[in-house]
C-alpha cells in the first residue's frame, strides 16, 4: 500500500493519483449508479470549479451537505474538498433548534440538500441568515424545485453543480488544511463542530487499512448515514488508500443485512454499538457463514457476543476506540485479543494516559479519564469551530480530554469503564442531554426536566426524561411526546418519561443526575413504545395517571 507525505496526503490528491493508476476501476456504487476513480476525479473538478466560479466559494468557506447515501454524496464531498472549502455534513434528521444551530455555528452560506429536507430548512429559514444559496437534489430527476416567497436564499438545481470545467481547480488544499466539520453532541452545551484536516483523514484511514489488512480486491459495505465519520472518512479513506471499492447499501436492517452483504460482494464493513446485538437476535441459519465478509470493524460491541458473531458469520472482528475529536486511539490487533479490553493503544500516532481530576496520571490498572495527544501534527481535531473556550477546555494541560473513564494495563491494553460526560449513546447517535432538555423545556407545561441514559435491550442506551410540571399544570405525556417528535430529531425523542413533583438537586443547585440514573425504570415510568406505564406492562396493577391511547414511537 502506497504511503504519502505532506501535500500528497490531501484527500483529493490521493483520488487523482489513484485515478491515474486505476481510472476505469469502480470506486463507489449505490443501488442505481456507480463511479470509477477517473469519473469521480473529473466530477470533483466540475463541482469545485462551479463552486469557485459561479458561487464564489473559496478557501475555508463552509458548505453544508444534507444528502442521503449515494454516489452524489461522493461527488459533493470530493468537489467541496477540491475547491478548498470545508464540508459540513448535516444529520438528515436534524430540525428546529438543532438544525438552525448547525447552520449558524458553521456559518455555511451554501448548502447542498435533498428536496425532502426543504420543509425542515424552511421552518428555520428566518433563523439562519448566513445561508445564501441552496442546491437542491430533486426527488424526481427532471424536476426543478420552486422557491417559495418566504425563502430569502437563492435556490439552484442540483445538476448545476456539474456544469463547471473539468480542469484541475486552483489552488490545491494543503495536508494541514481543514476538510470538514463533523458535529458531535455537546456534554454541557450545544453541539460542537469538530474541525478535521486532510492529514487526520489520511492517518486514520491508513491505520484502518493496515489493521484490517485491506487490499485492492476489498469492498467496503456502508449502511450507516454519510453524515457519520464512520461512513465518511473512516470508510472512504482506507478504501481509497488500498485501491478498493465502496458499496452503499440501504440504511441498516437486521433482516436484510446479510443478503446485502452477499449481493454487494462486501469483504469489510463498519458497525456501531447495537448493530451486532440486533444481528445476533435474528434467527440463526446454517448458511450464515456463507458470505464474502472477512472483516467486521466495530465500536462498542458487547464483549460477550464478539466470539459468537465471528463464528456465526465467519468474520474477523476488529474493535476501534476513540472519538471524532481524538481519532483512533486504540484498536484490536489482527492476531491478538485480551478479554475485557477494547484494544491496544495506537502508539504509532498517539500518547495516551489515564489521569485523575487534577490531570495527574493514575497508577497502572486504576480508573481515570483517558487523555491523549498526537505525535505528529494535525492527526487529531484542529478545534471546536467558533468555540475557543470549549477548545481550550478540551485541550487543557496540553492533553485532549475524552470524557471516557478507562484503565490501562502494563502492556498498553485499554479497558473502557464508562462516561463522565452528560451524553447518551443511542443506536449510533450521540445525544446531548443539554440540547434535549433545552428543547423540552419549551413545552408550555414543563417547568423543569432532566434526561438520563437507561439500558437498552439491544445494547447502548435508551433515553429517559424526568419532568416536573409548571404550577397548576397537568402534564399529558402523549402531548409531551408529540412535542418532542415535532421539535427533535427522531434519535433524540425519549422513549421513557416520568413525572416528578420536583427534580432533585445537589447542594450547588445542579440537577442530581446520579440519583435520577439510579431510579432507572420503575412502575411510574411511561414507555412510549408500548404506550403504557411499566406497572401496567408488568402487571403490577392499575395506575392513577393515564397517558392516553397506545402510541407507536
Amino acid at each position: 500500500m502506497r504511503e504519502y507525505v505532506r501535500n500528497g496526503r490531501v484527500m483529493t490528491a490521493i483520488l487523482d493519483d489513484k485515478a491515474e493508476a486505476l481510472g476505469d476501476k469502480v470506486f463507489v456504487r449505490d443501488r442505481t449508479s456507480r463511479l470509477t476513480y477517473g469519473e469521480l476525479s473529473v466530477a470533483a473538478n466540475r463541482v469545485a470549479n462551479f463552486l469557485i466560479g459561479e458561487l464564489g466559494a473559496g478557501k475555508d468557506d463552509k458548505i453544508a451537505v444534507m444528502l442521503d447515501n449515494g454516489v452524489d454524496f461522493f461527488r459533493a464531498q470530493f468537489g467541496i474538498a477540491k475547491s478548498g472549502a470545508v464540508m459540513v455534513p448535516i444529520n438528515v434528521m436534524a430540525k428546529g433548534n438543532l438544525l438552525s444551530h448547525l447552520f449558524n455555528n458553521s456559518g455555511a452560506r451554501i448548502a447542498i440538500v435533498e428536496e425532502r429536507f426543504l420543509p425542515a430548512i424552511d421552518a428555520v429559514a428566518t433563523a439562519i441568515p448566513t445561508l445564501e444559496t441552496l442546491l437542491v437534489r430533486p426527488a424526481a430527476p427532471a424536476a426543478r424545485p420552486a422557491a417559495p416567497a418566504q425563502r430569502t436564499f437563492k435556490v439552484l438545481a442540483f445538476g448545476d453543480l456539474f456544469t463547471g470545467s473539468t480542469r484541475q481547480p486552483p489552488p490545491a488544499p494543503a495536508w494541514c488544511d481543514p476538510v470538514d466539520i463533523f458535529y458531535t453532541s455537546g456534554s454541557t452545551g450545544v453541539s460542537k463542530g469538530v474541525v478535521l484536516t486532510h492529514n487526520h483523514h489520511y492517518t486514520f484511514g491508513l491505520t484502518i487499512a493496515r489493521s484490517a489488512r485491506l487490499g485492492p480486491d476489498d469492498v467496503m459495505y456502508v449502511c450507516l448515514p454519510m453524515y457519520h465519520g464512520m461512513s465518511s472518512y473512516m470508510s472512504i479513506m482506507p478504501m481509497l488508500l488500498c485501491g478498493g471499492s465502496v458499496v452503499l447499501g440501504g440504511l441498516f436492517s437486521a433482516s436484510k443485512w446479510l443478503d446485502e452483504i452477499r449481493q454487494s460482494g462486501a469483504t469489510v464493513t463498519w458497525a456501531v454499538y447495537s448493530m451486532a446485538a440486533i444481528l445476533m437476535k435474528q434467527p440463526a441459519r446454517p448458511d450464515d457463514a456463507d458470505n464474502p465478509l472477512a472483516v467486521y470493524l466495530y465500536t462498542g460491541m458487547p464483549a460477550d457476543i464478539v466470539a459468537p458473531l465471528e463464528r456465526r458469520f465467519g468474520v474477523k472482528a476488529i474493535e476501534f476506540f476513540g472519538s471524532t475529536e481524538s481519532a483512533g486511539l486504540a484498536y484490536t490487533p489482527w492476531d491478538q485479543r485480551r478479554p475485557g479490553a477494547i484494544g491496544r493503544i495506537n502508539r504509532e500516532y498517539f500518547e495516551v494516559k489515564v489521569v485523575d481530576e487534577n490531570d495527574e496520571e493514575v497508577p497502572t490498572g486504576e480508573i481515570g479519564e483517558c487523555v491523549s495527544r498526537c505525535k505528529y501534527p494535525h492527526t487529531q481535531m484542529k478545534e471546536y469551530y467558533r468555540m475557543p473556550e470549549e477548545t481550550a477546555k478540551l485541550f487543557r494541560n496540553c492533553w485532549l480530554h475524552s470524557g471516557d473513564l478507562c484503565r490501562v494495563d502494563a502492556d498498553g491494553w485499554i479497558y473502557f469503564v464508562g462516561r463522565s460526560k452528560d451524553t447518551i449513546r443511542r443506536r449510533g447517535e450521540n445525544i446531548s442531554c443539554y440540547e434535549l432538555e433545552t428543547t423540552l423545556s419549551g413545552h408550555h407545561d414543563v417547568a423543569e426536566c432532566a434526561a438520563v441514559a437507561v439500558p437498552s435491550e439491544v445494547g447502548e442506551d435508551e433515553v429517559k426524561v424526568f419532568i416536573a410540571a409548571r404550577d397548576g399544570a397537568s402534564l399529558d405525556l402523549l402531548d409531551v411526546l408529540r412535542f418532542c417528535e415535532d421539535k427533535m430529531p427522531k434519535f433524540m425523542v425519549p422513549r421513557y418519561l416520568e413525572v416528578l413533583p420536583e427534580i432533585p438537586k445537589l447542594p450547588n443547585h445542579k440537577i442530581d443526575k446520579v440519583t435520577l440514573t439510579r431510579q432507572g425504570l420503575n412502575a411510574q415510568t411511561w414507555d412510549a413504545e408500548r404506550g403504557a406505564f411499566l406497572e401496567q406492562v408488568l402487571g403490577a396493577g392499575a395506575t392513577a395517571q393515564r397517558a392516553g391511547p397506545a402510541h407507536e414511537h
